[in-house]
């Protein structure tokens, strides 16, 4: 008789890479501190070994784990992962212990967090925009380095390769920043995601050249593995025939191997396939899905219509989703909602969040949450975000500037596209003074894109921004290009101003050009 999951109970293989994190973290006890990227293909096991690592080192001396995330937006929120773990500083360490240990940099933190409440100078076009960049650098550095000479910190940063490139550039600046520090950074990335052209790419590149990382590589698991994880997740020793069965179909990746035997326990199949491997048939005769998304949707058909429509809700919403927002949402009375999640969590396919203040909870694994919304009618998933953009602005009317990125996001999923630029404007403001360019030049380029092309100011006044936000990155034909674009709109409006205050740009720009 098998068991009723398919998680396996405890971690399979992984030794030699949990030794290598052990000696590494023991090299930071020292003060070597040191980045760390975990990599491999999607569902290779790369959370699980995290948190198997963090358990292993909690129960030791004391060690101080912050924890962010990047998402599946685009464009990325700024600074998105070291937000999120910094709010965790926040809750656990309060608002007072974030104010000291930040000290003179506090006003360019509070830019990150606004519930810090620090009054913020009123901004201006600075003279060095790379300086005031390098300025919340050294905030974010101050606020999460070990402050204790007794304490080691860890700083895990997941998925980077959803990240946005100023959080990027921040990893560049921590790894050179960090070496003498008690200090650990683990960062996780698909390999599967990028491709020579993917940003997160050049930063590789870049640390590889100056020596300033380690990478620890995750491969898919041996045959032998896969028929050890099966005996801990089943209880019992596996054919020799079966082991090679799913070894061959799942190419040893862990997640494909839970997700085809959750169907398989699911739907009472899983005694009979062991039978049907004695009796020699092929793997193409075995009824079990061919594919990662093929294998979790199978275990979504037979949910009820408010159970499944929970589900591509949360989906569209994104990795993480609050039960609030949900409620309001679906419009179930809260009892039913809760016996909606229950079931979800029991078929394995979200979890609850601990240690966050609120009820939230996120799928169990990136390519759940994907599998779940590609399976979505396109019209289906525009009609969701248009709802879900809805419940956030009544959600947070009173301060929509902490979540402006995902109206942003959430209006141009909707095609709602007077809101789209509304919103992407908005966040491109915000991503200005947090002096992250690039994730500003992309939000003012949706603006762009989505203004009505009949509003001559509108598209000159983006231009404009677009040339401010293009300037520091250093390469001035760029700027150059949107601002003679805004002139000539200035100049339809008769705008003299604006026409004289781009040509003294564009006359000091070539000029620092030679």
């Amino acid at each position: 008789m098998s068991s009723n999951s398919a998680l396996a109970p405890i971690m399979i293989g992984r030794i030699e890479q949990l030794q290598e994190l052990e000696q590494l973290l023991d090299a930071a006890r020292r003060g070597v501190g040191r980045i760390v990227f975990l990599t491999g293909k999607a569902g290779v096991g790369k959370t699980r070994l995290v948190r198997e690592f963090l358990n292993r080192v909690g129960s030791q001396e004391p060690i101080q784990i912050l924890t962010g995330y990047c998402y599946a937006e685009s464009p990325a929120v700024p600074y998105g992962p070291f937000i999120d773990a910094l709010r965790t500083f926040l809750r656990t360490e309060g608002a007072e212990v974030i104010k000291q240990v930040t000290g003179p940099w506090i006003s360019d933190m509070a830019k990150l967090l606004p519930e810090l409440e620090v009054r913020l100078p009123e901004m201006i076009t600075s003279y060095e925009p790379q300086l005031e960049k390098q300025r919340l650098f050294e905030a974010i550095y101050q606020a999460i380095r070990p402050h204790d000479a007794r304490n080691c910190r860890i700083v895990v940063l997941e998925d980077l390769h959803w990240s946005d490139q100023t959080s990027q550039e921040m990893i560049h600046h921590l790894a050179r920043t960090i070496e003498r520090d008690r200090m650990l950074i683990l960062v996780t990335y698909r390999t599967d995601d990028l491709d020579h052209r993917h940003p997160l790419t050049h930063l590789i590149a870049q640390l590889t050249r100056e020596r300033l990382h380690h990478e620890v590589r995750l491969s898919p698991l041996t045959q032998q593995e896969v028929a050890d994880m099966l005996d801990v997740t089943l209880q019992r020793p596996m054919a020799s025939g079966f082991v090679h069965a799913l070894y061959s179909h799942t190419e040893g990746n862990p997640f494909f191997v839970e997700e085809i035997l959750k169907v398989l326990i699911e739907h009472a199949h899983l005694d009979d396939l062991i039978e049907a491997t004695h009796s020699g048939k092929s793997i193409a005769q075995l009824e079990i899905p061919t594919s990662i998304k093929e294998s979790i949707l199978s275990r979504t058909v037979d949910l009820d219509d408010r159970t499944a429509d929970v589900l591509k809700y949360a989906a569209v919403i994104g990795r993480h989703f609050d039960f609030e927002l949900l409620l309001r949402l679906t419009g179930l009375p809260e009892t039913e909602l809760l016996r909606s999640i229950k079931r979800l969590i029991d078929r394995q396919l979200v979890i609850e969040e601990r240690n966050v203040p609120e009820d939230r909870y996120s799928f169990r694994h990136a390519l759940t949450r994907e599998a779940i919304y590609d399976d979505c009618l396109r019209r289906e998933r525009r009609i969701k975000h248009r709802e879900v953009l809805q419940a956030l602005k009544e959600t947070h009317q009173a301060n929509l500037e902490d979540v402006v990125d995902q109206l942003a996001y959430h209006s141009l999923q909707a095609r709602e596209m007077k809101q789209a630029a509304s919103y992407a404007l908005l966040a491109g403001d915000k991503a200005m003074r947090m002096h992250a360019y690039r994730e500003a030049v992309a939000q003012y380029e949706v603006a762009l894109e989505a203004v009505d092309t009949d509003d001559v100011r509108a598209q000159a006044e983006i231009l404009d921004k677009l040339g401010a936000a293009s300037y520091p990155l250093g390469n001035y034909n760029l700027p150059a290009r949107y601002w003679q674009e805004a002139q000539r709109f200035y100049q339809q409006l008769d705008d003299r101003g604006k026409v004289g205050d781009l040509h003294r740009w564009l006359g000091r720009g070539a000029f620092e050009q030679h």
